[in-house]
This record gives structure tokens, C-alpha cells and sequence, in this order.
């Protein structure tokens, strides 16, 4: 009887230890796939991140070319308006002169 009861702890004792093997494996198998999901996560958000900042530059460039047009615009439009108004007074400055020469 006491043998039997020695026998009964021992495969106790064996089940026990397997329970807690197995628990260890499967605790590490929890721990492997929760850390490849963090490691998705990250990169994930690294992708979503950089994309973002690659929108923001694309848009920062696209209104930076438009204010460069714009003032290329507003460049041209100042230039002709000097090139008139220096139009207009090279002709006075011209019949000034040739009057003067005339009156001689």
C-alpha cells in the first residue's frame, strides 16, 4: 500500500513537471509571437510614418513651387511695367534731344 501510494506521487510528481514543461513552452511561444507582433507594429508605424513625412514633403514642394511661380509672375509683370514706363521716357528723352539738335 505504501507502495502504491509512493507510485501515485511519483507519477504525480512526473505529471506535474510535465504540466510545467509544457507551461514554460507555451509561455515562450506566447513571448516569441507577442514580440514579432511588436516588431510589425513597429514597422507598421515606421512605414505609416514615413509616408506621412513623404506626403508632407511632396506637399510643402508642390506649394513651394506655386509661390515660386507666383513670384516669377509677379517678376515678369514688374519688369514690363518698368520696361514701359522706361519706353515712355527714352521717347521724351529722344525728342528732347533731337529738338535741342534742331534748334541748334
Amino acid at each position: 500500500m505504501i507502495a502504491e501510494a509512493l507510485i501515485r506521487v511519483r507519477e504525480a510528481e512526473e505529471e506535474a513537471e510535465k504540466i510545467v514543461a509544457e507551461a514554460r513552452e507555451k509561455a515562450k511561444e506566447i513571448i516569441k509571437k507577442a514580440e514579432e507582433e511588436a516588431r510589425e507594429i513597429i514597422s507598421k508605424a515606421e512605414k505609416e510614418a514615413k509616408d506621412e513625412v513623404n506626403k508632407m514633403v511632396e506637399k510643402a514642394r508642390k506649394e513651394a513651387e506655386k509661390e515660386a511661380e507666383k513670384i516669377k509672375e509677379e517678376a515678369e509683370k514688374n519688369k514690363k511695367e518698368i520696361i514701359e514706363k522706361t519706353k515712355s521716357k527714352i521717347e521724351k528723352a529722344s525728342e528732347i534731344i533731337v529738338n535741342e539738335i534742331l534748334k541748334g
